[in-house]
């Protein structure tokens, strides 16, 4: 019983860090592309493009970094609540007179420091720094290169 309900959660678990994984490298994709505009429409090569768009790419950007966070963060909440579960059920399955996990699995702890900077923090901390960035470039952009533009 408790191997094909770990199966199960592991299956879960797989398809929530899929999803995140999908999440994230959407987020670094579109950064890449939105800074490219930025800076080409900021450089020498730029200076005959509308100023606005300096101030709306990053708007947009900023707008993107948000959203990012919050369905990443989702994302992680699942994950988390997937690894306890399938942590309580190698808990039962210890306690149960014929345990089917103890080979099944690798023993992770709950509260494992590597997995929760490596995977956890980094998944949020993308969005946040790219976010912050953008407000740097946005507040360049509209007060720092104001009085440089045509």
């Amino acid at each position: 019983m408790h191997l094909e309900e770990y199966k199960h959660c592991r299956e879960e678990e797989r398809y929530e860090v899929g999803i995140a994984s999908g999440r994230l490298a959407s987020l670094l994709a579109s950064q890449a592309f939105l800074f490219t505009a930025w800076a080409i429409i900021h450089g020498p090569s730029g200076r005959d493009s509308p100023r606005l768009i300096l101030v709306v790419l990053p708007c947009i950007a900023l707008t993107i970094c948000i959203t990012a966070f919050i369905a990443i963060g989702a994302a992680v909440v699942v994950i988390r609540r997937w690894q306890r579960h399938g942590n309580r059920l190698i808990a039962e399955d210890r306690n149960s007179p014929q345990p089917q996990l103890t080979n099944y699995h690798i023993g992770r702890s709950p509260n494992d420091w590597f997995h929760i900077t490596g995977v956890d923090l980094f998944s949020l901390a993308a969005p946040s720094v790219f976010a912050l960035l953008w407000i740097i470039l946005l507040i360049y952009s509209i007060l720092l290169d104001g009085g440089n533009a045509p």
